[in-house]
């Protein structure tokens, strides 16, 4: 299947039972793949399944646009996700891979436009490898990022760990169901910042102590009682 075009969509990984398996699917050798699922089961119990390993074989071609990882319960995100060799990808998504810790470091990725963050349970911050960390250095990150979601996170503390130059084309930033979030120092950062939801975050008392940026259009407030 080394020409198959558009959608690719693998489902059911939890059946996959050893990275040997996950390797002879020669994602990497589909060079005409512009959009790539990876999907395992929602419900299931098998701790012993080796997803990190099967997910880090299942590394696509350079020229792959778009990625969507659903319900994946490895604690951490493969190696090759956030490598700037991807110069094409423009969206990513992430759903509801309740097991991960860190987000993954995808802010070099030099095309990435649309990044959805859905129902990761165990992220607390955004912090450390997502925003920077001592590779980066003074490497502007999230260079093209249009639209950022964080949605459904019930662990999610903070949203900080930006800097100035950081995102520097984002637009529209989404913060839904995230009922620990408490900080979100990240959003003074955002210049260009011209729509702001923030919904269902309970504990959120205020916005950033520098203020919202000026370059806000429309903000969007909902359920959240602690904001006055």
């Amino acid at each position: 299947l080394d020409n198959i075009t558009g959608t690719f969509c693998i489902a059911r990984l939890e059946n996959v039972a050893n990275i040997n398996e996950a390797s002879k699917a020669g994602l990497s050798m589909k060079q005409y793949l512009k959009k790539l699922e990876l999907r395992w089961g929602d419900h299931r119990f098998d701790e012993a399944s080796p997803e990190e390993e099967v997910l880090e074989c299942l590394q696509p071609h350079n020229s792959i646009e778009e990625l969507q990882i659903q319900f994946y319960k490895g604690k951490f995100f493969p190696s090759w996700i956030g490598n700037p060799l991807f110069t094409n990808v423009v969206s990513i998504t992430l759903y509801r891979c309740i097991e991960c810790q860190v987000l993954p470091s995808v802010g070099k990725l030099p095309s990435l436009k649309y990044l959805n963050i859905v129902g990761l349970d165990s992220v607390r911050d955004t912090n450390g490898l997502f925003c920077r960390n001592v590779t980066t250095g003074s490497q502007i990150l999230f260079p093209k990022l249009e639209k950022l979601t964080l949605d459904n996170m019930p662990n999610l503390q903070q949203f900080t760990g930006a800097e100035n130059g950081d995102f520097p084309s984002l637009v529209q930033v989404y913060i839904r169901y995230c009922p620990n979030l408490f900080e979100m120092s990240s959003v003074f950062h955002l210049k260009v910042l011209q729509y702001l939801e923030i919904s269902y975050c309970i504990k959120l008392q205020s916005v950033p102590e520098g203020g919202l940026p000026a370059s806000i259009e429309s903000l969007v407030i909902t359920g959240c009682p602690g904001i006055k």
